[in-house]
């Protein structure tokens, strides 16, 4: 019996590409995915939201351009007394003095 005769070198024939791309499900063939409706976000739910970022960024606010951005109409304790209610709010309860003491500063 003789030796199978080795391919040509070089790249592989353009066919090979199409034997590959044959493993990936067709449009018709992935309706079974479970498409997920948008989450309806509660307020509590938003409000944790902004303040996970704002936790994430690890930053202290920078009270005078807040009160900037509020239209200008706010003290800079005012804005920290709120912010701090807002963490202890939002944040399990063994998180909250370590919040109240971030605010504060």
């Amino acid at each position: 019996m003789d030796a199978p005769t080795p391919p040509p070198p070089g790249p592989p024939p353009a066919n090979n590409h199409h034997h590959h791309q044959s493993h990936l499900p067709s449009p018709s063939t992935s309706s079974n995915r479970t498409i997920m409706k948008p989450r309806q976000w509660t307020e509590p739910e938003q409000r944790r939201l902004l303040l996970a970022i704002i936790e994430a960024a690890n930053t202290r606010p920078h009270w005078p351009s807040v009160s900037a951005l509020m239209g200008g109409d706010y003290n800079i304790t005012s804005l920290r007394r709120q912010f701090s209610k807002l963490r202890k709010e939002s944040t399990p309860t063994t998180a909250a003095p370590a919040a109240a003491a971030a605010a504060a500063t």
